[in-house]
């Protein structure tokens, strides 16, 4: 089994071959360190074995590792369990863990066909359209061009109908308001490399309810940038998100009128072309979904 705690990351197995019951396996020598540490006293030492997924193991009884769970169980003490990793480890760990949750969510859990809106009501679907639709792979289905620079980011939306703006430190490129995105890190899904910037670029915790079909490129560097829709899912920012990556200065919500005035500002011509352009197919697509039900100016 696979285990995920705020001390670490965890995949449990039998090993019956080396002479134990179990084993149990990490990536990093200090995740087993802390599991000793905080809830199974009885781990066995650790022992490495190189040039495997799992370099780092160690040996316990099930008895033993029953136990460790219910302490597991007992002391826990946190309403997000992204938020304790980034406290306990890092903000990286944690923008990994959200990325094996962006994952899981294609995780087959409904029946009904995938025949939602181009945007959900929200992030807690109350239909079996809205389940099936947010669990479709949205990028793998083809509804995107090829491009030779992709970047992916995310058009957030709160509950008032605002949008997400973040200015570039140092107005980078031209850009004083712009929306979130980066290019995907190797081996990184399109969705999971959307919500890791919109992360990192505006400490915005957010759930990915539909796509703008189209790229838009614009700007200097020749690239294409495809965007998710997004509902913010908690009202605070991460402040500390946004220090650790230092690319963005401040962030802000806006009306539709007041965006386009913000990106007005930038003097990136192509860029900002291309930022107005986003910034009116996605309030076409929020407000065609029947969420939108407040003024956008």
């Amino acid at each position: 089994m696979w285990l995920f705690t705020p001390e670490g990351f965890y995949s449990v197995v039998t090993a019956e071959e080396l002479g134990h019951p179990l084993q149990v396996r990490a990536r990093c020598a200090e995740d087993l360190d802390r599991l000793r540490l905080t809830y199974l006293p009885e781990l066995g030492p650790t022992v490495a074995i190189p040039h495997r997924d799992y370099p780092w193991r160690a040996f316990t009884t099930r008895q033993h590792l029953a136990a460790g769970l219910a302490r597991i169980a007992e002391t826990l003490d946190y309403d997000n369990f992204k938020d304790a990793v980034a406290a306990r480890l890092s903000a990286g760990r944690a923008h990994v863990y959200h990325a094996v949750w962006a994952d899981c969510r294609k995780i087959p859990g409904h029946e009904a066909a995938a025949t939602g809106p181009a945007l959900a009501a929200g992030p807690h679907p109350s239909t079996a359209a809205d389940v099936g639709y947010l669990q479709r792979d949205l990028h793998a289905e083809g509804v995107w061009p090829a491009a030779k620079r992709p970047r992916y980011g995310g058009v957030v939306f709160d509950a008032e109908g605002r949008v997400l703006l973040r200015e570039p430190a140092g107005h980078y490129d031209g850009y004083h308001w712009t929306f979130p995105k980066g290019e995907a890190d190797p081996g990184e899904h399109p969705a999971a490399a959307a919500l890791r910037e919109t992360l990192e670029e505006t400490g915005c915790r957010a759930a990915i309810v539909g796509h703008l079909p189209d790229g838009f490129t614009g700007g200097l560097t020749g690239s294409t940038n495809f965007y998710y829709l997004m509902r913010a899912t908690d009202d605070a920012l991460d402040d500390a998100a946004v220090a650790a990556n230092g690319e963005t200065w401040a962030v802000r919500w806006a009306t539709q009128d007041e965006a386009s005035q913000l990106i007005c500002q930038s003097t990136n011509t192509g860029g900002r072309d291309r930022d107005l352009r986003t910034l009116a197919a996605a309030y076409r697509a929020f407000q065609g979904s029947g969420a939108a039900d407040t003024p956008s100016g």
